[in-house]
């Protein structure tokens, strides 16, 4: 009786291999499943999606100042929860959005953030489920 090896590779650093006995090929589905499922672009820690959230950024003048409003769209087809704003220029996030419907748009400038934006400066856009923030610098 021979044996087979199912072989599957979790990220770039992780390989993970099993000997199974040939006659056992649901243990082998079993296996290659579990794979799948462990790479399939999701923290297995945090129950996150790795990828950034779909917005499109934009910006326009304030009308107060001479500082930037950022303008974030819901570019997917799904809603944003918990929609964030964080930049270079701040040590925390803020809640711009609890929830962010498709194609609805959200604006933030000095009144929302503790202070107003800049052409050169870098945003992130972090919303719930989502394990990295969409990031924009401003032009």
């Amino acid at each position: 009786m021979g044996y087979n090896e199912t072989v599957c590779r979790i990220g770039d650093s992780f390989r993970l291999s099993m000997f199974i006995h040939a006659g056992r090929g649901i243990i082998q589905m079993f296996a290659l499943v579990a794979c799948l499922l462990l790479s399939s672009g999701c923290d297995s820690k945090l129950g996150k999606r790795v990828s950034s959230p779909e917005v499109r950024v934009q910006h326009r003048g304030s009308i107060l100042d001479n500082s930037l409003v950022v303008i974030i769209t819901n570019a997917g087809a799904k809603p944003l929860f918990d929609v964030q704003v964080s930049s270079h220029r701040w040590d925390k996030r803020f809640l711009i959005s609890s929830n962010l419907k498709p194609g609805d748009t959200v604006e933030a400038g000095w009144l929302e953030l503790p202070s107003g934006l800049q052409i050169g400066d870098t945003v992130e856009i972090y919303a719930e489920g989502y394990g990295a923030p969409y990031k924009a610098i401003l032009e």
